[in-house]
């Protein structure tokens, strides 16, 4: 059997995303689009932002004209994007008036600006780039429609400026396929979170660093966590669950629930669970054990899951990863992954306390 590329495989998802989109009622999309909105206006990047690039959406996407329509109404510069047709060129546009201003032309049907009513402005001037697309994964990957026009403006841009995705949640998936010209946004705003990813290492030289590092997660990570810990056998993931339930008070050393998938530890506040899946086999798991580990996710608390990626299509998508990704016997580099923009709060006090504790991190 012929193995998928990632450009069938990015072909696959573009059919799935257009199903789903068929399938929106158009009222729908206006109230998910406005809950977006809401959200983007709120931003402290659009606030700040005196130039903002943005688009004019078909249908079936994310609705920018309240947007567009406030960022005017503001005082910003706006700036919309101009196809021209055969050319495989996209332009920025300055555009003072939203209905005389634009008007819609080929290739893709997209209101564009006039080019005699309005003046041309590199998009490097944006200070925020708001952007659309097909799919976009928790790393905010972003997946186009294929002609390459986003990848080829985003590759042009300066660090210091903000890259917004606008995407309906069903749109947002664990991971979509890449190619190395393939560029991410900074952040992916849907009507139901922030995607924001950030990712650290940490290199531990012991069982009592490893320990560490747990309790530097438990006391920063908030009661409402789902926590994948991803590591081969006798990694550690244990004595890092060890160290997370001593930190939030527990009085019983944490031990691998192995042969009763969850271990439940009294804290100071909510109780903490302890879920171990090394024997879970999702091709053999029962209607029966499927509701019960939803059960045990749906409780309220910090739970910490080893053996993550054996049920990863029952975990929040959203949820922290703590993953193994180099070790010898007395040297492993664990890595800390979160993907929305809520948790950056929590990392950066956690960041703080690896730096006192004195174990080696890199960002």
């Amino acid at each position: 059997m012929q193995q998928e590329t990632p450009d069938s495989m990015k072909r696959t998802f573009r059919r799935v995303c257009r199903e789903q989109s068929r399938t929106r009622y158009p009222v729908v999309v206006s109230a998910l689009s406005s809950r977006i909105a809401k959200s983007v206006l709120s931003m402290k990047e659009f606030h700040d932002a005196e130039i903002l690039a943005a688009y004019a959406a078909l249908p079936e996407e994310v609705q920018t004209h309240p947007i567009l329509e406030q960022a005017l109404l503001e005082g910003k510069t706006l700036l919309l994007p101009r196809v021209v047709a055969g050319c495989g060129d996209m332009t920025f546009w300055r555009v003072r008036d939203l209905e005389y201003d634009l008007r819609c032309e080929p290739p893709f049907g997209i209101p564009q600006p006039i080019p005699e009513r309005c003046e041309p402005v590199s998009l490097a001037e944006a200070s925020l780039v708001l952007v659309p697309g097909v799919a976009f994964d928790r790393c905010c990957n972003r997946l186009g429609r294929g002609k390459g026009y986003y990848d080829h403006a985003l590759s042009q841009m300066r660090p210091k400026q903000v890259t917004v995705g606008l995407a309906f949640e069903d749109h947002v998936f664990r991971e979509i396929p890449t190619t190395p010209n393939d560029i991410p946004v900074g952040l992916v705003v849907t009507e139901k979170y922030i995607y924001a990813h950030r990712s650290f290492t940490v290199t531990c030289d012991s069982p009592g660093a490893t320990e560490h590092l747990g309790f530097c997660l438990g006391s920063s990570l908030p009661s409402d966590k789902i926590v994948s810990l991803i590591a081969p056998l006798g990694s550690g993931k244990t004595v890092i669950v060890k160290g997370m339930v001593c930190a939030r008070g527990g009085t019983v050393p944490a031990t691998s629930p192995t042969y009763t998938l969850v271990n439940v530890y009294e804290t100071q506040h909510q109780p903490f669970r302890h879920l171990d899946l090394f024997r879970w086999n999702s091709g053999k798991a029962t209607e029966e054990n499927i509701e019960e580990l939803l059960d045990i996710l749906s409780e309220p608390g910090l739970i910490a899951v080893e053996w993550a990626d054996r049920a990863e299509e029952h975990l929040p998508m959203q949820s922290p990863c703590i993953r193994l990704v180099a070790g010898r016997e007395r040297h492993r580099v664990w890595q800390i992954e979160t993907f929305l923009l809520e948790d950056s709060h929590w990392l950066d006090e956690c960041l703080c306390l690896i730096s006192h504790k004195g174990l080696v991190s890199g960002i």
